[in-house]
């Protein structure tokens, strides 16, 4: 995992190299950069051509954005490469004085929110979580489905599932019969098909046990492929999609393809 590191004053630019061991510590690639006029002085990077830029070569490569400073600083920088919150990074500003660690983008999916916690944890802050699901103690459909390596099949269904919950509704659940449920369910999520809003853990491709059905798909199809040598892409792809369509398994559910060694050149 990657994360990029702003800062805009000397003081600023010493607490980023905090966050950066914080972050080096549970697993990231930490790059730092500061505004020109401090980078001698603070012994990191300048922030080149300008802030705007360095945003700009980072965006579409790092998992995680630090702003140590003002929030608008980092509003304004990441506005013109916001796409979608499926595909944006994380992106958190901290104060000069590492009182406030706020999530701005991608807080669920991301993991903004739970990075935003940890990071202040780590450096005695405050984390000012603003999400509506987690203010009101609620379970966070799309959060969860990507810390458990899920595909969201709907970013709609799923913002009716949370506003049902924070309307103080129940949501119903269902689950392929493959998998089982262990612990005790969220507040609000119960086993009840007759909800109108709920989610679905399964690999049918078009099932949709509610009427507003947030549908999630494991990543756990592994594709066992056998061949003629310098068999073609097409022809293998000829005989796997239609295998998975028929057997009702969306692409995005498989995780990965698996020959034996001696294949392991195939173009194909």
């Amino acid at each position: 995992m990657r994360a990029a590191i702003f800062s805009f004053s000397a003081r600023g630019a010493e607490l980023s190299k905090k966050v950066a061991e914080y972050l080096h510590s549970i697993g990231y690639e930490t790059e730092l950069q500061t505004v020109a006029k401090y980078a001698e002085q603070t012994g990191i990077a300048p922030m080149l051509p300008d802030h705007n830029g360095a945003c700009a070569a980072v965006f579409n490569k790092c998992q995680a954005l630090v702003y140590v400073g003002a929030v608008g600083i980092a509003v304004r920088t990441i506005a013109p490469f916001i796409k979608s919150k499926l595909t944006d990074p994380a992106v958190i500003s901290v104060d000069e004085r590492g009182s406030f660690v706020i999530p701005l983008l991608a807080g669920h999916i991301g993991g903004a929110n739970e990075l935003s916690r940890c990071l202040a944890a780590a450096l005695g802050a405050t984390a000012c979580v603003t999400t509506a699901t987690d203010v009101n103690g609620l379970f966070a459909v799309d959060e969860w489905a990507a810390r458990n390596s899920m595909v969201l099949c709907s970013l709609a269904a799923a913002k009716d599932f949370a506003a049902a919950l924070v309307g103080d509704e129940k949501v119903g659940l269902y689950y392929d019969k493959e998998f089982q449920l262990t612990g005790s369910l969220p507040k609000l999520v119960v086993e009840d098909s007759s909800l109108p809003v709920g989610m679905a853990v399964t690999l049918q491709k078009h099932l949709q046990p509610f009427a507003t059905t947030v549908r999630l798909l494991p990543k756990i199809v592994h594709l066992g492929i056998g061949c003629r040598r310098n068999t073609p892409l097409e022809n293998i792809e000829a005989l796997v999609l239609p295998e998975l369509e028929k057997l009702q398994l969306d692409k995005r559910s498989v995780v990965a393809i698996a020959s034996v060694d001696l294949k392991k050149d195939e173009q194909g």
